[in-house]
């Protein structure tokens, strides 16, 4: 994806697909009047962030040369009216960003830096007339300004061009037509073309530049990029010491009066100046252009960001914590929360407002804080223009009324608020919701009353330079009310949740694609399918709406082209939905003829040595599905295809046992899942052996922690990050482990269930989805509680931690989920409410096991 709908604010509410945008006119008016002048024969339609200019785009070649033009989105009309009167004279194809807050998002720091500064992009299917039209071009756009494209050569200007798809492919590829060979167009933010083009402008390429920086300067490391450039550490070669250098991509984070990213950096500059001598922050050591980048050398802070502090020790999402170290993390956070107070109240000091507070740009060595990044901070002595810049969920901007230093407090409880739940947790929708999930944590998990007084009040906007003394002081005297318990009906939580995907799949079906998808509709993991499964799991459906939604979704599926067969995202997932509708809804036939379709395309590429075998993406998924559909139609090439994974999986154990990946849906836990199932058809014990070696090689491949604990990396050999989550992780290893348990496969896998249940025992997660949050392992736990691996209360409290976090104060749908990165509702089921429900399922196959508790 080129560009977030949550940028373009499509919808306050929904993750909506980026073709729901409604682009302003102002710059199709300059289009439309320029073709008219010319050339009328040109068809104007607007596909996602584009308006496509086409006179004979179906004659185009799949793939070609392409000239980009960049822009400022201060000059892009006056651009937009010379390139098209060009192009309409040579009858050319080409596109352009839809409206001038596209060209600004797609020049913004965040941007994506293969996608960014493309304003209009111009097809060229002929080789020899490329250098006509760069020169052309050239001619007509001298003199003016734009970002560099990352991803092209630049010819002169903002004149820019490269080699690459014309036609959008599922898999991105350009083949070879002498010898097949692939090359992946996948916009790496470098000039890069297929080994088998030569590029046809007869320049002498620039040579690498290997000399330092500023002939002083040694990079020896990257600590970030973005589109608005790099943070480096470097040896400053002259004093043989270590420094932190920035670099500013001129014209990109464009804003107000033709300010960009090189303003930003001479503006911390300015701001770190003033700030010379006190301690805590960055001294500013030198700055220079180099090539066209500017760059600012800062002394380096001790200590790591308030977020890799957080990630490290936060108790919440460490797997089965004690009381002992709640305790300890808040007194540890508050500790570290007076000392950011009070550099913040020194640096207002200075009239300097910092601005942009986020997790990232706050560091703490164990005893010292540290402010860095101050490109977006604000002089109150200055003259100049002010502009307000923020990270999105550390945001003060609803609190219009209060003054800028009393926002950079606010910013500030939303930090420490962050460190404590580990997302932003709805607050961009939902802006009380962190009162009452600090509550539950009062309540449950033995949050003191002076950080929890502490982090509201500064939300609530009650700390200033003035009275910060004061605040701190009372939070420590004041004892608040004792929080209260959390009751609720998990049977109503269900409904409520079934009625609103119901309502809203019926409403308005764009709203079920997740902006994360970039293949069909229809697929399981993020469409339609995950959706519908789930809603016929949960037995909330009245016949006639499982009729509806039946023919809703075979319909669908027979009127797409699916180019994806797997089961996460392709036709697998949408065959398997449609077997779980009742016999007399249910047709055969139609399942026939889709399996079919699958069992070919297995037979095709079993061999092929680029086709992986996982569960997700692979044959291991469809051969899972292919068995579904033999139970009741059992075709013998049905079980050839089948068999045929099975001897490839075996063929390949070498390889399987050392894969980059682990976990259910890349990984080989997903395959054992698959071989389960095999095994339950056909009963030959090697299948089962082979399953359990395969389950094992991924659990093993994990860390075993604190409190007993199993977790596991999502690539076999980069384990410094650990994840608990279903499709990649603990909790979808775990379910395997205890599939094959529950079928009496106990001796081998005994031994590492314990440890591999206390693995997902998080309390918070990141994101509340199936595949990488608290649902999935909501669906898991459930699942060992009813096994008796552990108590149903647990599980309990687990459901109350996610109910805590859905929203319901919208006033057409009864209880909405959070879906990726919290910021807007899904109903998917990898991000949203349909992989909720589908744990709430599961969870309900608990009752009568002390469920009094919870369902009032």
């Amino acid at each position: 994806m080129e560009i977030s709908p949550i940028l373009l604010d499509i919808d306050k509410i929904f993750y909506c697909p980026i073709q729901d945008y409604r682009p302003s006119d102002e710059l199709r008016v300059i289009c439309e009047a320029a073709l008219s002048k010319i050339n009328k024969d040109y068809k104007i339609v607007q596909d996602r962030i584009y308006y496509f200019c086409d006179i004979n785009m179906f004659e185009l070649p799949s793939s070609g040369w392409k000239i980009h033009i960049s822009a400022c989105y201060w000059n892009c009309e006056q651009i937009l009216k010379l390139v098209v009167e060009y192009c309409a004279t040579n009858r050319l194809n080409f596109k352009f960003y839809a409206d001038k807050k596209i060209v600004f998002r797609m020049n913004e720091k965040s941007a994506d830096r293969g996608s960014s500064g493309k304003f209009i992009t111009i097809y060229i299917d002929e080789e020899n007339l490329l250098l006509k039209h760069l020169k052309g071009l050239g001619n007509i756009l001298s003199g003016i300004e734009g970002p560099y494209i990352l991803t092209d050569k630049k010819y002169s200007g903002i004149v820019y061009y490269r080699y690459g798809i014309f036609k959008m492919t599922h898999d991105l590829c350009i083949i070879n037509p002498e010898n097949g060979d692939i090359f992946i167009d996948d916009h790496q933010p470098f000039f890069n073309l297929p080994y088998w083009i030569s590029d046809p402008i007869n320049e002498v390429e620039e040579e690498e530049n290997d000399e330092l920086l500023n002939n002083r300067y040694d990079i020896s490391e990257v600590l970030r990029f973005t589109n608005a450039g790099g943070t480096y550490v470097a040896i400053d070669t002259k004093k043989s010491e270590n420094r932190i250098i920035k670099e500013a991509r001129p014209y990109t984070c464009q804003f107000g009066d033709k300010k960009d990213s090189v303003y930003l950096k001479q503006n911390e500059e300015k701001i770190l100046n003033k700030l010379l001598g006190m301690s805590g922050v960055p001294q500013v050591l030198d700055s220079f252009f180099d090539w066209e980048h500017y760059f600012i050398v800062e002394s380096i802070m001790p200590g790591d960001t308030l977020r890799i502090y957080a990630a490290t020790n936060n108790p919440f999402i460490v797997p089965n914590s004690d009381e002992r170290e709640y305790i300890n993390y808040y007194r540890k956070l508050e500790e570290i929360l007076k000392k950011c107070l009070l550099k913040l109240r020194d640096i207002h000091r200075y009239n300097i407002v910092v601005g942009d507070i986020s997790n990232t740009n706050i560091l703490f060595d164990g005893k010292e804080i540290y402010f860095v990044d101050f490109d977006g901070s604000i002089d109150l002595d200055s003259t100049e223009d002010k502009y307000v810049f923020d990270t999105i969920s550390f945001s003060a901007k609803n609190n219009m009324d209060v003054d800028l230093k009393t926002k950079d407090y606010i910013s500030l409880g939303f930090v420490f608020y962050s460190m404590l739940v580990g997302g932003s947790t709805f607050l961009e929708l939902d802006k009380e919701s962190y009162e009452r999930i600090l509550e539950r944590m009062g309540n449950k998990y033995f949050l003191t009353d002076s950080l929890y007084k502490l982090i509201v009040g500064l939300i609530k906007g009650q700390c200033n330079d003035d009275n910060i003394l004061l605040f701190i002081d009372n939070a420590k005297k004041e004892v608040i009310t004792k929080f209260s318990e959390l009751n609720v009906s998990y049977k109503k939580m269900k409904l409520d949740l079934i009625t609103s995907t119901v309502k809203l799949l019926n409403s308005d079906t764009s709203r079920v694609v997740s902006p994360l998808l970039l293949e069909n509709n229809f697929s399981f993991k993020y469409g339609v399918s995950g959706i519908v499964y789930s809603l016929i799991k949960s037995k909330g459906l009245s016949y006639r709406q499982r009729v509806e939604l039946h023919q809703y979704l075979l319909n669908g599926i027979q009127s797409s082209e699916f180019e994806d067969m797997s089961f996460s995202s392709g036709l697998a997932g949408a065959i398997f939905t449609l077997l779980q509708f009742d016999d007399k809804i249910k047709n055969i036939n139609n399942i026939e003829n889709l399996a079919d379709k699958i069992s070919s395309y297995v037979s095709y590429k079993v061999n092929d040595p680029n086709e992986s075998l996982n569960f997700g993406e692979g044959l291991s998924g469809l051969a899972w599905v292919l068995l579904k559909v033999y139970k009741i139609k059992p075709k013998d090439e049905y079980l050839i295809s089948i068999k045929k994974v099975f001897k490839r999986i075996q063929n390949e154990l070498p390889l399987l046992y050392n894969s980059e990946k682990i976990g259910f849906e890349f990984g080989n836990s997903g395959i054992a899942l698959f071989l389960l199932s095999l095994y339950k058809e056909v009963g030959e014990q090697e299948i089962i052996m082979l399953g359990e070696a395969l389950l094992i090689s991924d659990i093993t491949s994990g860390e075993i922690g604190d409190n007993e604990t199993y977790m596991h990396p999502m690539l076999r050999d980069e384990k410094d990050i650990l994840f608990p989550y279903f499709s990649y992780g603990t909790a979808g290893i775990t379910y395997v482990a205890l599939e094959y348990f529950e079928l009496g496969i106990k001796e081998n896998l005994q031994d590492y269930l314990a440890n591999l249940i206390n693995g997902i025992k998080v309390n918070f997660t990141v994101h509340l989805g199936f595949e990488k949050g608290e649902s999935g392992i909501l669906y898991v736990l459930c699942k060992a509680a009813r096994l008796g691996f552990i108590d149903v209360e647990y599980v309990n409290e687990c459901l109350k931690n996610i109910y805590i976090q859905l929203y319901r104060e919208h006033e057409d749908y009864n209880l909405l989920c959070p879906g990726y990165a919290m910021l807007r509702c899904s109903i998917d089921f990898g991000t949203g409410s349909a992989g909720l429900l589908l744990a709430l399922n599961e969870f309900s196959k608990l009752e009568g096991k002390e469920l009094e508790c919870f369902d009032s």
